[in-house]
């Protein structure tokens, strides 16, 4: 029961979070992101948001840095539109799946190609 309560309030989260950071913030450093998930401990005091940046490891290390410094603001907006006894105290990451999942497609390619190969050099040893 309290791991589903915690997706759910993750859920919420995720959505509320992204809509400040898109309307409300200014800061020139946070740029372009996307919030793609937001893990809510057990107790619910802490929450892990992920983010997405478009742009190199510069931008994504500038806007780490611009939502850490505007995580109290984040929150006391939060506070105003979710009705939730604590506002978890959240803590900015990161998402890098999608650079695993373009590394484990960009190998499986590979090796496809490697195969691929190896067959043709099997059928030319026939010939």
């Amino acid at each position: 029961m309290q791991i589903r309560r915690c997706k759910q309030i993750g859920i919420l989260l995720k959505a509320e979070i992204g809509r400040i950071i898109q309307t409300r913030l200014n800061d020139p450093l946070i740029g372009f992101i996307t919030v793609t998930d937001v893990e809510v401990a057990r107790d619910m005091k802490y929450a892990k948001v992920f983010i997405s940046v478009l742009g190199d490891d510069e931008k994504e290390q500038n806007a780490i840095k611009g939502l850490d410094r505007a995580r109290p603001f984040i929150q006391k907006e939060l506070s105003q539109v979710v009705r939730l006894r604590y506002i978890p105290i959240l803590s900015f990451h990161l998402d890098i799946s999608w650079k695993t999942s373009a590394r484990v497609d960009e190998l499986l390619h590979q090796i496809e190609q490697e195969e691929e190969g190896h067959l043709d050099s099997n059928e030319n040893e026939k010939e």
